[in-house]
């Protein structure tokens, strides 16, 4: 997943999987921790991949993840900035059910714990089922 850093308190979240290949899952998530000055950046970092059950990932490359272990570590990423905005693109879409939900329930616990937002595109309909509002285009026109 690539994330564009517009403003520290809003990032974008998108289906394509861009990591610094040579980083550490840790290291990828410390590093965007790290240039915002946040403290502890690797502690928070491991923190966040544990949540993700990525615990067992951490010194791995991510070339030695799984398209869903990267997915994770690129939500995980996103999440460790606190942003009030997280614009996500299929965030399950590459997912087995099992993670699927666990992501799904991490986002939407983020964004009620936080204050934050999410909005989100999915062709997962249980996945919108849980927004509180949805918009749904067909054709290319909002139904």
């Amino acid at each position: 997943m690539r994330y564009l850093r517009l403003e520290r308190k809003y990032w974008n979240y998108f289906s394509i999987i861009l990591f610094n290949s040579d980083y550490t899952a840790v290291e990828n998530v410390a590093l965007t921790l790290e240039l915002n000055n946040f403290k502890n950046p690797e502690k928070e970092a491991k923190i966040l991949l544990d949540r993700f059950n990525l615990k067992h990932r951490f010194n791995n490359l991510p070339s030695q993840l799984s398209g869903g272990e990267q997915q994770r570590v690129a939500i995980a990423r996103a999440i460790a900035m606190k942003p009030e905005l997280i614009l996500a693109d299929e965030p399950t879409g590459n997912l087995d059910t099992e993670n699927s939900s666990m992501i799904a329930n991490i986002l939407f616990n983020y964004v009620k714990e936080e204050g934050s937002s999410l909005i989100m595109v999915t062709h997962d309909t249980k996945l919108a089922d849980k927004a509180k509002r949805k918009i749904k285009i067909k054709d290319g026109k909002i139904k």
